[in-house]
Order: C-alpha cells, then structure tokens, then sequence
C-alpha cells in the first residue's frame, strides 16, 4: 500500500522534514488528519489533491479550510504588494513564466480551450444571478467605478457628421461638418 510522509508539525507552522516530524499514511489516512490538523492549527494544512479523498462529511470542512487559505495567500500578496514595488514585477514574470511554459504544450493548450468553452455559459449564468449582480453594484459603488474622473469619458464628448460617429474632448472644437451627438 502507497504511504505518504505527513507532517506532525505542518510544514507551514515551521515542521521540518525530518524522522521525528515525519509519519507514514495511506493517502485517505493523509486527507482526514489533515483536515483535523486545520482545525486545531486554524490554519489551512491541506493540499487540494487530498479534496478527492476525503469523506463526504467533510468536504463541507476541508472548503472552509481552502477559502481561508486563499484569504490568507491574497492578504499576504496584498501586503507585499504595498511594501515592494518590484514584488509586482516578480509576480507578473513568474506567472507569464509558467503560463508560456504551459502552454507552449499543444495538447494542454487545446484542453484548457475546451475547458474554457464548456465552462462559459455557465459563467455567464452566474454573472446574471440577482446575487452577483448585487455583488457588482456594490462593489462599483464601493469604488466609485466609472465616476467623474474615474469615468473613461469623462471631459469627451460624442460628435457625429451623420455617418460616424466619434468621441473629442469638450474642450476642442467641434470639427467642420459634425455636431453634437452621436448615431448608434
């Protein structure tokens, strides 16, 4: 039977990887101490793969566990985000990096796009729930999206000469054979 090393100390609570802080586990074993291991941490100490193995009863845990440590990944991302100016840069290489490097295999390329095919209509539909686009709104006001300088057309106008319409700065001059307004 395949063991797996787990962790009596997680790894990201400073466990190291050595014969006192290592136990032997059959993968399902893994999956369930690991959840438990969150829970007395309160800090996430599972890997996604282990999801599939686990007990119905505790997916509903091993989720929890997962939405906080994605919290967790974006608030220290943020913070670093804020003391590091180059930390951005770092971050925008390594991801076109591994992006490059994955797609450059055909085969992954075309199951990502199918991936990606099959998955758009049902997120468009969820876009359109009552409740995302509560989510949205709030979110826009939240930010003030699209208001006044925020606004990409903010100090333009719409001319047109009757065939096309374009957009100016209000500032200039209306050009020869236009006026106001514009044809949809």
């Amino acid at each position: 039977m395949k063991k797996e090393q787990h962790h009596i100390i997680p790894r990201c609570m400073g466990g190291e990887d050595i014969d006192s802080n290592l136990i032997g586990l059959s993968p399902i074993a893994h999956a369930i101490i690991s959840v438990y291991q969150s829970e007395h941490y309160q800090f996430c100490c599972l890997h996604r793969r282990q999801r599939k193995l686990l007990p119905k009863e505790l997916l509903p845990l091993a989720d929890k566990w997962f939405l906080e440590q994605a919290r967790y990944a974006n608030k220290v991302h943020n913070q670093k985000l804020k003391e590091d100016p180059n930390y951005t840069l770092g971050v925008s290489n390594a991801i076109s990096k591994s992006l490059k490097e994955h797609f450059s295999n055909a085969e992954a390329y075309l199951n990502c796009a199918e991936n990606a095919r099959r998955c758009q209509p049902l997120a468009v539909i969820a876009a359109q729930t009552a409740d995302a686009t509560r989510k949205r709104i709030e979110t826009f006001k939240k930010i003030g999206h699209q208001k006044g300088a925020k606004n990409s057309a903010f100090g333009k106008m719409w001319v047109t000469n009757g065939e096309h319409s374009i957009m100016i700065n209000k500032e200039k001059t209306i050009p020869d054979g236009y006026r106001k307004g514009r044809i949809l």
